[in-house]
Order: structure tokens, then C-alpha cells, then sequence
């Protein structure tokens, strides 16, 4: 059993627009606190049959305000604030299973299936400027439920006691979220939220021991295919975003 607690406080205010000129500044304050638990059950090992089943929990509170504020010769342009509470429950079942087929091949298996709710409430306000003096509101509230099963296979040969091959090929998954405010622009409706991403992740290795255990020598080469890559944009009205707008492909050995 593993149990652990997180709390953050920010509080900071940075330069904004990143040039000399005194145009821009933004802040951010407020409490990120985070619980999670994990729970897992053991085979003894050195069996037949090696086993690992696992269940986790998580739970992120996030409640900040961000803050984008014309100052100087532009401060009649006013400014953003946004009141932004963001929670996140995530709860997953995993396993790994190792099948000795005999004492030169090992198989293993594994697996990892997420229930993962985001929800965020956010009230954006834009301060009075010389354009429009009364400002105005806008309100966002949504929530996300992604389910993502990950599995892998693991297969090891090993040939003598001072050589190892191997190869595997796993999936990984990172999970979208919302975006809730931005510095510059405006975010349009279709914005608001993005999508998963994944990758598949190939991997052929070996491990030789010579010189009596003096010399070790690894050798690997790898190919991950990425997909829906979550990447930062520019939105239809000027925002900064997340979007699912990258392809990446990385090998090498």
C-alpha cells in the first residue's frame, strides 16, 4: 500500500508578453492539493507463474485564478481574469502477468485500464477597458470521461547466463483536458476541449556480459509511433491552445 498527499500554493506574476516593453502582465494564485492511493497484490516470485494486480486511485483539486492584465501606456486595454476550479478523479485497474516457458524464454504480459473524469468551472471576466467600459462574463463548465486500456507484451530469451534478447511493444496513452483561459485571443467553442493522445512504443534489445563480468555491453533499437500528439497552437481568434494536431514518429538505436 502506497498513500500519498500533495499540496501546492502559487502565487506568481510574470511578464507576460516577454519583451522589454512594459505591455502585459499575467499571475497566477491558488491551491493544487492531491490525494492518491495504490494498492497492490504480489506473487512470492521465482515461480512458474510470476504475477502483479494492482488498483489505483487519484483525485486532483485545483482551484486558481489566472489573471492577464494591460499595464503602462496599454492599460486602457484592460485584461482577463478567470476564476478556474478544475478537478480530476482517476481510478484504474492493473496487472502484469510473467509466464517462465522455460529457463531460457520469458513471456509477459500487461495490462492498464483507466476510468479518468475531468471537470472544470470556470467564469472569465473581462476587465473594463476603453472599448468597453462595463466588461463582460463568460461562464464554462464541462466535463470529460476517458477511458483508456493500455496493454504491453514482453519476450526475453536468454540464451546463456551472460546474454539476454529482448523485444516489446507497448501502448501508452495521455488523456485530454480542457483549455480554460488564455492570455491573448479568445477561445471559440470548438476549442474548449481536446481529445486523447497515444503512442505505440517498439523496442529490440540485448544484454551481454564478457571479460568474467567485467565488460557489459547493452544494445537496444526503438521506434515509437505517436499519434494525435496534444500540441500548442494558435487558435481561430488569436488564443494559445492544446489541440490534438501532432504526428510524431522517433527511432533510433
Amino acid at each position: 500500500s502506497v498513500t500519498s498527499y500533495n499540496r501546492l500554493k502559487l502565487d506568481y506574476v510574470y511578464d507576460s508578453d516577454y519583451t522589454p516593453a512594459q505591455i502585459t502582465m499575467g499571475a497566477m494564485h491558488g491551491p493544487e492539493t492531491s490525494v492518491s492511493q495504490d494498492l497492490r497484490l504480489v506473487s512470492h516470485g521465482n515461480e512458474h507463474f510470476d504475477w502483479l494486480l494492482g488498483l489505483y486511485y487519484y483525485h486532483l483539486r485545483n482551484d486558481h485564478v489566472d489573471e492577464s492584465n494591460f499595464v503602462g501606456p496599454a492599460a486602457p486595454l484592460g485584461g482577463l481574469v478567470s476564476d478556474n476550479r478544475e478537478r480530476t478523479r482517476s481510478a484504474a485497474l492493473y496487472g502484469t502477468a510473467t509466464w517462465h516457458i522455460s529457463p531460457q524464454w520469458d513471456l509477459g504480459l500487461a495490462m492498464r485500464y483507466t476510468r479518468e473524469t475531468k471537470s472544470a468551472d470556470v467564469l472569465t471576466t473581462n476587465l473594463p477597458s476603453a472599448q468597453n467600459p462595463d466588461g463582460a462574463t463568460t461562464p464554462f463548465n464541462d466535463s470529460r470521461t476517458f477511458t483508456p486500456f493500455t496493454p504491453g507484451v514482453y519476450l526475453t530469451w536468454k540464451p546463456s547466463a551472460r546474454a539476454s534478447i529482448y523485444a516489446s511493444a507497448v501502448k501508452a496513452i495521455k488523456v485530454g483536458g480542457f483549455n480554460t483561459f488564455t492570455a491573448n485571443g479568445a477561445i471559440a467553442p470548438d476549442e474548449r476541449s481536446y481529445t486523447s493522445e497515444d503512442s505505440m512504443n517498439y523496442e529490440l534489445g540485448a544484454k551481454f556480459s564478457t571479460l568474467d563480468g567485467r565488460l557489459f555491453v547493452d544494445m537496444d533499437v526503438y521506434q515509437i509511433k505517436w499519434r494525435d500528439q496534444i500540441v500548442r497552437t494558435v487558435g481561430s481568434m488569436g488564443a494559445l491552445l492544446n489541440t490534438n494536431a501532432g504526428k510524431t514518429t522517433s527511432q533510433g538505436a
